[in-house]
């Protein structure tokens, strides 16, 4: 309840304004008995309840998993096992064990005595390949002693000749079978210099790791 002053010219049954003390205006009627300057008791209106007012909030964005990278490693192994060739294919004639004799450039002439009792050949001319071998503890070839196939080439043309523990090679341009060489009577100067060495101990190819590492990146 609150007390409001009838204000002047104002009689009974005439309506007046007045205001709560919060400033909220309402209308009060001039009960029958009162007139101006006199005080009447009223009760004011309630005053209305706050509106809640909308908050807003964004939308959860998805999270989006960070890339991950995976490192593939690949390790090649050049040695005696292989030797130290670019395919791993079958071959009579292991080149990281022949001992450098005499070398000009694209052909040599070595001495091969591990797997020496017998004879080999193998010819290369671009991706073809013809090889024939006959000599103990070799695999066979898919027609018996001879095989003619297809490779990835890595020169253009190659031969080697092995006649029991003699071994000559030419290759145009070298590569790793038949490397560059410069020798005389066992006296070594190309790829290294030395005597009496073999092409693997020259080149590196008997115990010699190569790793390669590719990074992908894989998008979940």
């Amino acid at each position: 309840m609150m007390n409001v002053q009838i204000p002047q010219g104002v009689g009974p049954g005439m309506q007046f304004s007045a205001q709560t003390p919060a400033g909220v205006p309402f209308t009060v009627t001039c009960p029958a008995g009162m007139g101006p300057g006199m005080m009447v008791s009223v009760q004011p209106p309630m005053a209305p309840a706050p509106q809640p007012q909308a908050i807003y909030a964004p939308a959860p964005q998805p999270q989006v998993a960070a890339p991950k990278v995976l490192v593939e490693t690949v390790t090649v192994q050049h040695g005696s096992d292989v030797a130290n060739k670019q395919r791993l294919l079958p071959d009579s004639i292991d080149e990281s064990k022949m001992i450098l004799l005499n070398g000009c450039f694209c052909c040599n002439t070595s001495l091969l005595f591990s797997q020496c009792c017998g004879c080999a050949a193998k010819v290369t001319y671009c991706c073809c390949e013809y090889e024939a071998c006959i000599k103990i503890d070799t695999p066979p070839l898919r027609c018996c002693c001879c095989d003619l196939r297809c490779v990835q080439p890595s020169t253009c043309v190659k031969g080697q000749q092995q006649m029991c523990c003699l071994v000559s090679s030419a290759a145009f341009p070298p590569d790793v079978e038949v490397p560059c060489t410069l020798a005389v009577m066992g006296m070594q100067c190309v790829p290294k210099c030395g005597c009496c060495q073999t092409l693997g101990e020259m080149t590196g190819g008997e115990d010699a790791f190569v790793t390669q590492q590719t990074a992908v990146t894989v998008v979940p």
